[in-house]
């Protein structure tokens, strides 16, 4: 075999080797991130201060999809492209 052909084979399995590791690394981030983000639900659950049958009623109707969540949007950090879809949406309705 030529030493080109060797060459080819040492980088294509070196290669190979770097991928299985990153794909790895990324589930290992990626189960950190879902962690992190269950994590943070349950402090936000928990910084309600609702009683038992309080908090499990509003988790039953989150679930349920009867809960509606009300967010502000700062206006500094929206895109030009988000700017004009909200425009087309107000100028909608």
């Amino acid at each position: 075999m030529s030493k080109k052909l060797k060459k080819f084979l040492n980088d294509a399995e070196k290669t190979e080797s770097k991928i299985a590791e990153l794909e790895e690394y990324l589930r290992n981030v990626r189960a950190a991130q879902k962690k992190e983000e269950d994590n943070e639900i349950v402090r936000a659950i928990r910084s309600t201060k609702l009683g038992g049958r309080d908090l499990l009623a509003l988790l039953e109707n989150i679930q349920a999809g009867n809960v509606t969540f009300q967010t502000t949007v700062n206006n500094e950090n929206k895109t030009s492209e988000e700017a004009e879809m909200e425009d087309v949406i107000a100028k909608d309705a």
